[in-house]
């Protein structure tokens, strides 16, 4: 009684974790779902099917999978989107996929000598884990670089290890409740355990990696808002400029009176020739690059560079209009000056180059600093800081490389002969990919 009991819950239970699985694959490959209640229905309906037909096989191997193929592609279009092409390439491919998996485990466990009743059963439990298994490399896939980044890859490999000696675990177990029939209740219980613990674990994974990503969005968020900061400083700063210039417009103007009423040419001449060359001094001052927002960054960190006796060279001629976003040209500028500054700032030779160029569309950035090849190490693909807390830094390149990523651009980052060196190429969105943002 215990038995027929506990083979009842196995099969409703390993029902739900086959649509749980597939379902994780729809919102992998087809989004996130839609809500209302026709969808429940459907699924539910599905999942009745799939446990009558656990029960009684009342259809051939043959029909069943093309009854599953359809069934999918019903869930996929009335769950996830509008698109029957989308909606039938996945309910093939899955189904295909699922098919192949079954296969391989049958042609194994073929050679085992089980009963058909535990090839049956166990084939159910291995093909199920072979396909989460697959699942869970898809859904690492298909994460931006930036949280994957957190958490690399050969830890997520590591992580994989859990379903591969769970499915062996599985097949270990079947071969023994096939051999010795009164464990074949605590077999099929402790396969589903193993089952929900890998749910369990991944999940726990997805949540960390989750949590990691909104921790550095938030950190990418407060960098971005002093970048801003700085910004505005510098604006208010040529603002306060301005306005003490128009306010001893006046004064000199009186000056220039005076010496004209006196004839004084000469003295009039060099007086007004004395106030062009303050007034193109600060005009150079303001202007280097030609944009507005592009220079309001150099001149702040210009002037940083001045007060740590950095020299600092720009070579950076732009148009005032540019076909980026104003909070991505910050975002660049900001983080890379930043790094720069603080790269160099204790070198006695310090000095940061820039190069800026804007030419048929296409927006060239380098920026040059010398460096102390100590405080900077090569791991996993990127260079990361060597200071104390580290955790609370290296964000910078991180952000640039997602700004970068925005316009389909490139980075290049290179320490070497105690220079570190960044070249960036930005390529205007076209009009398509304005319409999907």
């Amino acid at each position: 009684m215990m038995d027929s009991f506990i083979f009842v819950v196995s099969k409703v239970l390993l029902s739900a974790f086959y649509l749980f699985t597939v379902y994780q694959y729809m919102r992998i490959f087809l989004g996130e779902p839609k809500k209302g209640w026709l969808k429940t229905i459907l699924w539910s309906s599905y999942f009745i099917f799939q446990i009558v037909y656990k029960f009684i096989q009342f259809l051939s191997p043959q029909f069943f999978w093309v009854i599953t193929t359809i069934s999918l592609m019903i869930l996929a279009y009335f769950s996830f989107g509008d698109s029957k092409k989308k909606s039938f390439l996945f309910a093939v491919i899955i189904s295909v996929g699922w098919m192949i998996a079954e296969i391989i485990v049958m042609l194994f466990l073929k050679y085992s000598g089980m009963s058909d009743r535990a090839l049956n059963d166990a084939c159910g439990f291995l093909a199920t884990t072979i396909m989460f298994c697959i699942l869970q490399l898809l859904r690492q896939m298909a994460r931006s670089k930036a949280v994957a980044g957190r958490f690399p890859t050969h830890r997520f490999t590591a992580l994989m290890v859990v379903p591969f000696f769970s499915a062996i675990l599985i097949y270990k177990l079947f071969w023994i409740a096939d051999r010795y029939s009164e464990f074949s209740g605590t077999v099929i219980m402790t396969g589903l355990v193993l089952l929900v613990i890998n749910y369990v674990i991944f999940e726990t994974y997805e949540w960390l990696v989750q949590s990691a990503g909104i921790k550095e969005q938030s950190l990418l968020y407060e960098q971005q808002l002093e970048l801003y900061r700085r910004q505005t400083q510098e604006r208010e700063k040529k603002m306060i400029a301005q306005r003490r210039l128009r306010h001893d417009i006046k004064h000199h103007l009186i000056a220039i009176l005076g010496l004209a009423k006196h004839e004084n040419s000469v003295r009039t001449a060099g007086y007004i020739k004395t106030l062009l060359e303050e007034w193109t001094y600060s005009e150079r001052e303001s202007r280097i690059s030609g944009n507005s927002i592009v220079d309001s960054l150099l001149a702040y960190y210009r002037d940083q560079a001045e007060e740590y006796h950095i020299r600092f060279e720009c070579e950076a001629k732009l148009p005032e209009e540019l076909p980026f976003e104003a909070g991505c040209l910050t975002v660049i500028f900001g983080n890379l000056l930043d790094n720069a500054l603080e790269g160099s700032r204790k070198r006695e030779d310090a000095w940061i180059l820039v190069r800026v160029s804007y030419e048929k569309g296409v927006l060239f950035i380098n920026i040059r600093n010398i460096c102390d090849p100590k405080q900077l190490k090569f791991s996993g693909g990127e260079y990361i800081t060597t200071k104390q807390e580290p955790e609370n830094h290296g964000y910078g390149l991180k952000s640039v490389e997602q700004a970068v990523e925005a316009y389909s651009g490139s980075m290049e980052v290179e320490c070497r002969d105690n220079v570190f060196d960044v070249t960036l190429v930005l390529f205007p969105k076209s009009d398509m990919q304005m319409g999907f943002l």
